[in-house]
């Protein structure tokens, strides 16, 4: 059995889902819908709530882009699956199938479905909760732009007084993100590294640092107002002043990008960074 997620925003593409549908019951596959797009097809194909429809699957299909997939695995907390993105609409760096490439090579994609990247996760501990994020929290203040100030610490350990209008850390999958759009470098994704990068920092003289993602990065709010934190642009919380939150890559839960044959992460950046 397999779950596919569909984008209800996507709808426009019915007659070509249903294609797909059609295709994959010819391969005998069972399998479930999101309820969110009941309406739009079939009452005879099986509907399930989203947490019912990626729990227990040996593959999840996502039809959407980047957002679609980030946003249901923060409402699910399923970040151990083993996932197929279909792209409709902007670029998607995680997505690394088109619709007309995923319903083309259909049966090769299937059955090397065991051929993946394990993406890395962060770890993210605040004084009341515990987070996730498949690619960056972010530090910024709640209101109009302006500098904050942030103690941060690396194994506990200080490490720098940083004065800028704010911080990002992030897994490499998340280095083509926010953090690439704030000047960042893009890092093959699959490493397990965290990216630091502040951003405008006073006197532009705080470089990206890319580091082992063993280390444990602790960020406090020195500030004398209330600031906010952003996990994977699904998530703010807010964080007021001397309030902490830390940050370390998971040892060992992953999430599994499924990728097909010869297809490299080299050759998704080619073709979603230089795309005529």
């Amino acid at each position: 059995m397999i779950g596919i997620f569909i984008n209800p925003k996507k709808v426009d593409y019915k007659t070509k889902l249903e294609e797909l549908f059609k295709k994959i019951e010819k391969n005998n596959i069972e399998f479930s819908l999101n309820n969110e797009v009941r309406q739009f097809f079939s009452k005879s194909y099986h509907y399930e709530d989203k947490n019912h429809l990626v729990k227990n699957k040996e593959l999840i299909i996502i039809v959407g882009g980047d957002g679609t997939f980030l946003k249901l695995l923060h409402e699910t907390g399923m970040i151990e699956g083993k996932y197929i993105l279909v792209n409709i609409g902007y670029i998607g760096f995680l997505s690394s199938f088109t619709y007309k490439e995923f319903y083309k090579n259909f049966d090769g994609i299937i059955s090397n479905k065991n051929k993946y990247i394990e993406l890395s996760i962060l770890s993210i501990k605040s004084e009341k909760n515990n987070y996730f994020a498949i690619n960056d929290i972010v530090f910024e203040n709640m209101g109009p732009t302006k500098l904050l100030n942030f103690n941060l610490y690396v194994d506990n350990e200080f490490y720098h007084n940083l004065r800028a209008s704010g911080l990002i850390l992030s897994t490499t999958t998340g280095s083509s993100a926010i953090s690439y759009s704030t000047g960042g470098p893009i890092v093959e994704i699959g490493l397990p590294l965290i990216i630091y990068r502040s951003i405008s920092p006073q006197f532009n003289c705080d470089p990206s640092v890319i580091f082992k993602g063993n280390h444990t990065f602790k960020v406090e709010n020195s500030n004398s107002f209330p600031i906010i934190y952003t996990i994977d642009g699904a998530e703010t919380i807010e964080m007021k002043p001397n309030e902490s939150v830390e940050a370390t890559l998971f040892k060992e839960k992953k999430c599994h990008l499924v990728l097909y044959k010869s297809k490299k992460i080299s050759t998704i950046l080619k073709e979603k960074l230089f795309k005529k």
